[in-house]
């Protein structure tokens, strides 16, 4: 007969070893593991925007069309800055939410969006790229905005 078949509870064991059991809602839920990996995905599309951004700004010939096909007709080396800007803040983003920080969730949640859009006025530039791109800002969106609260800074 195991130890804790004899009626023990978990709150008795914890009680005894020294545990202080965390208060009723304070706990993590599984949809935390969600909410980290949206935070991996927007820093790994942050890392791809870099790549993207220095493409269009070193190799502007790597794209579908010209820069006069482009839904807002300005140079590569705009998109290239701008999708640089977008990566470095992703990544700032990303790791601000990695660690329940509440100013994280905001920026991510407004990053995801304005990438979204971003990658929608590019997608005559590089279709599947931009597709993909606003699949996972749309999940990241949704992971911030519908469980969001599961990686809350406990201080």
């Amino acid at each position: 007969m195991s130890e804790f078949s004899r009626g023990d509870t978990r709150s008795d064991w914890q009680a005894e070893a020294g545990v202080r059991p965390s208060p009723p809602g304070e706990r993590p839920t599984g949809w935390a593991g969600l909410l980290v990996f949206a935070g991996v995905m927007l820093a790994l599309l942050g890392l791809l925007q870099l790549m993207a951004g220095l493409t269009a700004l070193f190799r502007e010939d790597f794209y579908a069309v010209g820069s006069s096909g482009l839904l807002i007709h300005v140079s590569y080396d705009v998109w290239g800055w701008g999708l640089l800007a977008l990566g470095a803040v992703s990544i700032f983003a990303a790791s601000l939410l990695l660690r329940g920080n509440m100013f994280g969730r905001v920026l991510a949640a407004i990053i995801a969006v304005v990438s979204a859009v971003f990658h929608l006025a590019f997608l005559s530039a590089y279709p599947w790229w931009s597709v993909v791109a606003i699949a996972f800002n749309v999940f990241v969106l949704y992971a911030i905005t519908a469980h969001g609260a599961e990686l809350k800074s406990r201080r």
